[in-house]
């Protein structure tokens, strides 16, 4: 099989400038929180089909942000990491959907300062966390965030896992504050080998998870009875993964379009390579994360991930909430129907009319965030 039969042909420069636009004008992922006047000036100093000129424009106007920041944090830190936060999101999509050149490697980098210097600003600090994970060879480290609302203690805690793209700043700062109202403290942690999860992507990535709650249970804050694990699109494989290997210390788990059996079959994997459903490079991204060298060899190899050949379905899970949308292009809808019909009995949230994530026109993230799977979560945690 040819590469140009499982790739959909890239867009063109043009098309891509157009599409960033457009989405960024949306306000509609991955642009969330981006201003169309910056994002026309960036897309204005590219040009052309090149990562490190996609790299370095995007880390120029970071760096413009911070420096509107750095006079601010004395008399104004509310508005300093208001532009610490404005620098993230234009530098970690700098480094989008992965880093794999020179300029998009130091864009990542220089995300991960914008984004820590506006954690420290926030009323409830976001602490970065390092965790040693054990490992087939030495042990990894990895980093995650960790933040708790003000007031009583011990409090639950969720661990929100990122996707393919979505690493966990984006988890902190879009779902965080919807965690704290809800008076949950939670970890924000990325998919394996993505961000700053240095664990390779394989079988076993969900001890990363297993990690974390063993920590969450030696902090005097956490109520240990009340730990609970999310995940979005990649990260809902690993939420589940999790639940299946820890039913006894999880109080629930919420599968957000997790890929589990037929998103990760030959068939369907060709079909999401050739959708322009994603905006650019999820061939490069996939095959990075899990570590093949061509899409050949992914769609060759990667139903060894599936849940079935795994053997875990029908394993018992905590409390579970399944959510998608049942014309996902990406993570077919027996992917979700496949939890509710095995094992221990869960609840789910299905948009009939809705694609990846179960988005639609009356449905965006954060709709469903707040409406669905929030009052899932503070109604299992209260039982």
């Amino acid at each position: 099989m040819h590469p140009e039969t499982l790739m959909a042909p890239p867009r063109t420069w043009e098309e891509l400038r157009a599409d960033v636009q457009a989405r960024t004008d949306r306000q509609v992922y991955p642009m969330t929180g981006m201003r169309s006047e910056d994002v026309r000036g960036i897309l204005s100093h590219i040009g052309r089909l090149d990562r490190d000129a996609w790299g370095r424009a995007w880390s120029a106007m970071a760096r413009a942000w911070i420096a509107r920041g750095e006079p601010l944090e004395a008399r104004d830190p509310e508005g300093a990491g208001e532009a610490y936060r404005m620098a993230w999101r234009y530098a970690s999509f700098g480094g989008w959907p992965i880093a794999i050149s020179p300029a998009k490697k130091a864009s990542y980098q220089l995300s991960l300062e914008a984004f820590r210097r506006f954690g420290t600003l926030q009323a409830q600090p976001i602490e970065t966390v390092t965790l040693s994970v054990p490992s087939t060879g030495p042990d990894a480290d990895i980093t995650v965030y960790l933040q708790f609302p003000a007031g009583r203690r011990p409090v639950p805690v969720l661990i929100s896992i990122g996707g393919l793209d979505s690493y966990k700043e984006y988890v902190a700062e879009r779902y965080g504050p919807v965690y704290l109202r809800s008076g949950l403290g939670y970890v924000a942690a990325d998919a394996p080998h993505t961000g700053e999860a240095c664990v390779d992507a394989d079988e076993r990535g969900e001890r990363i998870y297993t990690a974390i709650i063993d920590d969450l249970r030696t902090r005097t804050e956490v109520d240990p009875a009340r730990i609970g694990v999310q995940g979005v699109s990649l990260g809902g494989y690993w939420a589940t993964k999790v639940a299946f290997a820890e039913p006894a210390r999880l109080t629930l788990a919420v599968n957000w379009a997790g890929l589990l059996d037929a998103a990760w079959s030959p068939d369907q994997l060709r079909r999401a390579l050739g959708s322009r459903e994603y905006l650019f490079d999820l061939p490069q991204a996939l095959c990075t994360v899990w570590g093949y060298e061509t899409p050949e060899a992914l769609v060759a190899g990667q139903s060894r991930m599936s849940i079935v050949r795994q053997g875990l379905v029908g394993r018992p899970t905590p409390r579970m909430l399944v959510v998608n949308g049942l014309h996902d292009s990406l993570v077919p809808a027996e992917d979700s129907l496949l939890l509710l019909q095995s094992g221990t009995p869960k609840s789910a949230w299905l948009n009939p009319g809705g694609i990846h994530l179960g988005r639609s026109s009356e449905w965006n993230d954060e709709r469903i965030m707040r409406e669905v799977i929030r009052p899932w979560i503070v109604q299992t945690m209260e039982q």
